[in-house]
């Protein structure tokens, strides 16, 4: 049986001559997530390995062929020898976000639970799944742990998880690896949560999980068939609470799992967690919620009278589909701002360069249209890119850009959320100028510069005081649910069934007023 070393890290990981898995799956098994957008079908070209000892063969068979800079994509070929791998270093990063979870949420107490009466809040994003730890009985949270969503080596969006979930066969079905490394995410994490916490495992009621309606899918093992298409039917709306042991949930085998109701299609219980979450701050007038993430929902609403819709922006909100983009960890640009006729930027932690994530982009694509360098039809003046870092200061040893293929993601995404908020206040019988609150939720959300995003049209041109970020939003409804009770459960339970779905891909309208939303423009004035 072949045995892979993985660096950096110095990992061994032994390899079963009869496993059959490609590269990716295998890392993936261990816990080494590399990024693969396309879900391992080797068209993203995102899960590069160096290999430095061994030999790797095709998946098809004969020897594995690297690229140009002699690199391998991890999907595409299987270990055939003992080897050694280089990873990238973005590869195994985890975050830890209790300051800015802290934000959103509230300061998180001191010392273990004094009841000894302990749940868990789940917020299952596409891109990082995030627990926070409770006490039942006061409602003070108590600590906090997040991973990145191990389902991304089957794909960075749901779309291409749901593909994966549908088709995928061999000795274990699509939809079955989907939820056991999910479930395992959120087993690690109750565990590293507890024991930062000083607190048993045992004393671990309850769970309450929120996520997009896949999300939701992939955690129960239900194969979302009808999401895979038109017209995007969820196979359930809510389910009955159940033992955690019962979807392999070891650690925390007796704990009492629930997941919120979803509202429709791809709008699911993290919507209407962060409903739950900003309940008390409406204002008498229509309000907004957007909640930013790869998958982008939006709601409006006065009242209790909602409509909901979903936008695909997209991972590039997550530095996918970028060609330097990455994950908001240290060493991605963060912040782009104008210094007299050029761009300076600040990396996450300070470091050196190795990319951008979606916040540094969307501050480089404003101030390039400032600077006249992007046109509002998206194009470049005069050039393919514009280099942000050059490779002498750049930790990666190449320059790191903003392609023409950069601006072009991010007027898709821009588009999708213009789009469906116009469908929505079309539905409200409102304008604009109505709204009252724009909330922003969501990791992306609260790193945004609202004045930015409103220059290039991402978000309304509103006065700056009518926008609330929120943060994590999904995961303090989750924790409201966990802690409220009964009634705070009724309460989610109504949003849910109150709110209308707005399906944007049935109106024959779509397509011509998305295309009008693509410039690069203020809007909503």
């Amino acid at each position: 049986m072949p045995t892979v070393r993985v660096l950096p890290g110095d990992r061994s990981i032994t390899v079963a001559e009869a496993d059959g898995r490609d590269l990716l799956s295998v890392l993936a098994a261990h816990g080494i997530l590399l990024e693969s957008e396309c879900g391992g079908e080797g068209t993203c070209g995102k899960c590069l390995v160096e290999l430095l000892e061994g030999t790797l063969t095709g998946i098809c068979g004969g020897a594995a062929e690297p690229d140009r800079d002699g690199l391998y994509l991890a999907c595409r070929c299987r270990p055939s020898t003992d080897c050694t791998v280089r990873v990238s270093g973005q590869a195994t990063e985890s975050s830890s976000p209790e300051e800015f979870l802290a934000a959103s949420i509230g300061p998180f107490a001191a010392g273990p639970s004094p009841s000894g009466r302990l749940g868990v809040a789940v917020d299952m994003g596409t891109t990082t799944v995030v627990a926070l730890l409770a006490d039942l009985e006061s409602g003070s949270a108590l600590t906090v742990r997040s991973e990145t969503n191990p389902q991304r080596s089957y794909g960075a969006d749901v779309i291409s998880r749901i593909a994966f979930a549908v088709g995928a066969g061999g000795e274990e079905p699509g939809i079955g690896v989907l939820q056991r490394v999910v479930v395992e995410c959120i087993d690690r994490l109750i565990g590293h949560a507890c024991e930062a916490a000083g607190a048993p495992l045992s004393g671990v009621e309850s769970i309450v999980c929120v996520g997009n309606t896949p999300m939701q899918h992939f955690l129960l093992g239900v194969t979302p068939v009808r999401l895979g298409c038109l017209p995007y039917q969820a196979e359930f709306k809510e389910v009955e609470p159940r033992p955690a042991g019962s979807l392999g949930l070891a650690s925390v085998p007796h704990a009492t799992l629930r997941v919120l109701p979803n509202v429709a299609s791809f709008v699911g219980a993290d919507t209407v967690g962060c409903l739950l979450a900003v309940d008390s701050e409406q204002p008498g007038g229509l309000s907004v919620m957007v909640d930013m993430g790869t998958n982008t929902e939006m709601v409006t609403g006065r009242g209790e009278d909602r409509a909901a819709c979903s936008a695909a922006a997209g991972p590039a909100f997550e530095g996918a589909r970028l060609q330097h983009g990455m994950r908001a960890v240290p060493g991605a640009i963060g912040r782009v701002w104008l210094e007299e006729d050029h761009l300076a930027f600040e990396t996450i932690g300070g470091e050196r360069p190795l990319g951008i994530c979606g916040s540094g982009v969307v501050d480089a694509v404003a101030c390039l249209r400032r600077l006249g360098v992007i046109e509002v039809n998206g194009r470049m003046a005069g050039r393919a890119e514009y280099v942000l870092a050059e490779a002498a200061e750049s930790g990666t040893g190449h320059a790191i850009t903003i392609t023409r293929q950069d601006v072009r993601e991010i007027q898709l995404v821009k588009a999708s959320i213009a789009t469906g908020l116009g469908f929505l206040l079309e539905r409200s019988g409102a304008g604009y100028g109505d709204i009252e609150r724009f909330f922003v939720a969501g990791a992306f959300g609260n790193y945004l510069d609202i004045d930015n995003s409103r220059s290039i049209g991402l978000l309304p041109d509103l006065p700056p005081e009518r926008f609330r970020p929120v943060g994590d939003a999904a995961l303090k409804g989750a924790c409201l649910a966990l802690t409220g009770g009964r009634r705070t459960l009724d309460r989610a339970r109504d949003i849910a069934f109150a709110t209308d779905h707005v399906e944007l891909a049935g109106s024959p309208d779509f397509q011509p007023r998305f295309i009008d939303a693509l410039g690069l423009a203020p809007y909503g004035r």
